[in-house]
């Protein structure tokens, strides 16, 4: 493995160098670096700057050029990994290094910059179409840790949308990308099979494992909306909630909701559901004179035996004995 990987580096950075030097000898036409305000670059522009060969849907190229890349944007989604060395990139005010083994996806919005970079520092570009990257998201949908509403971001009109993954040093999603890059440099990248097919699973690796995001300002404005809908829903809904019914609200499939709900609540839906509903039982007991009988079927349980199995084991007294002891 590292023999080839270190064979790949090798062609990768000759093709680097290669296309540099024509960049700046004027043999390859090249965005007009000299521009100071912001630029889009079309897809059909990468492909034409790339070594690769694109495909309907899917193009790649290796970072060449050594000079700042002035701020731009593009009509396409963007992924850069990088195979050696450090690459930076700056959107706003946020200044992203990358370093080997590291991936930043870019929104076909997103206005970014890179800074300077030597012949030590050697990046991959895959330029992903709007068309093939929704496809994408669909083919994730209810499978992974990261929804695919979360990727959508990516597609909107916002110009500061972007995702980095630590994924240095994670073996499957080096395996992948180097596949990818052994494409690139033998040609065979012509191949919309293999490229769909790497892309395909790379995505399910980065959405399986939300822990590689560094930058986690979108996830946890994510995570955070979704607590509170959870919430909102078992708050208003506690009597009929169900797991289905709060997966299908977030788009998501049951076992997903019920695994994230477990690692960032640090407990079960059913425990959050049944902590509401004994609320509400112990406050209809302490402020009403409603029949224990009508304030179970209220919360939501039509099992009496096992409603008052767990109020005694919950508050260590009967529902008949709570009344009467918070009543004095």
């Amino acid at each position: 493995m590292k023999e080839l990987r270190a064979e790949i580096i090798s062609k990768l950075a000759e093709i680097a160098v290669k296309e540099a030097e024509m960049i700046s000898s004027g043999e390859k036409k090249t965005f007009p670096l000299e521009k100071t305000g912001s630029f889009i670059i079309e897809r059909r522009q990468m492909a034409d700057l790339s070594i690769g060969i694109p495909t309907s849907s899917i193009c790649a190229r290796v970072h060449s050029i050594y000079d700042a890349f002035p701020t731009h944007s593009h009509d396409f989604i963007e992924l850069m990994y990088v195979c050696r060395g450090r690459i930076t990139h700056t959107i706003g005010d946020n200044r992203i290094e990358l370093s080997e083994g590291d991936i930043i996806l870019l929104g076909r919005s997103t206005k970014h910059a890179i800074l300077p970079t030597t012949e030590q520092d050697i990046g991959v570009n895959v330029i992903i179409s709007t068309d093939y990257f929704e496809a994408l998201l669909n083919d994730l949908k209810g499978s992974s840790s990261l929804p695919e509403k979360f990727f959508e971001k990516l597609l909107s009109d916002d110009d500061s949308q972007y995702f980095v993954f630590g994924t240095s040093g994670m073996l499957p999603i080096s395996n992948v990308m180097e596949n990818l890059a052994y494409a690139l440099i033998t040609g065979t990248i012509s191949d919309s099979f293999i490229m769909q097919t790497s892309l395909s699973l790379l995505f399910s690796y980065l959405a399986a494992t939300p822990e590689l995001l560094l930058d986690n300002s979108n996830l946890n404005s994510y995570k955070e909306q979704t607590k509170r809908k959870i919430q909102n829903y078992i708050q208003t809904s506690y009597n009929t909630a169900t797991l289905s019914e709060a997966a299908s609200m977030l788009g998501i499939s049951g076992a997903h909701l019920s695994r994230w709900i477990k690692e960032n609540f640090g407990v079960t839906f059913k425990s959050l559901l049944c902590e509401k509903r004994f609320d509400v039982a112990k406050n209809l007991l302490l402020t009403t004179n409603l029949p224990i009988s009508d304030i179970i079927l209220n919360v939501g349980y039509e099992n009496s035996s096992y409603f008052h199995k767990e109020f005694s084991k919950r508050f260590g007294m009967t529902p008949m004995n709570y009344r009467r002891s918070m009543r004095k």
